[in-house]
């Protein structure tokens, strides 16, 4: 089973054991929470916050900046 197929089947697993329903809601501890049980064992940052910048060239801003400017 590949990294995608595990970390999907561990989300099914989340919401089927009712485990999701112990997490913390609304907050980012409870994101956190729910990372590291779908990527624990996947990956090394599961359930933390990255300090490291792994966009793809484009910067964040750009997307606020765009929607601010159609909103206005």
């Amino acid at each position: 089973m590949n990294k995608d197929q595990e970390s999907i089947k561990k989300a099914f697993q989340l919401f089927e054991t009712g485990k999701i329903d112990t997490f913390e809601v609304g907050t980012t501890e409870g994101l956190l929470q729910i990372h590291k049980y779908i990527f624990d064992g996947l990956y090394d940052y599961a359930g933390k916050i990255r300090e490291k910048n792994i966009s793809k060239g484009i910067k964040q801003s750009y997307y606020y900046e765009g929607y601010r400017k159609d909103d206005e």
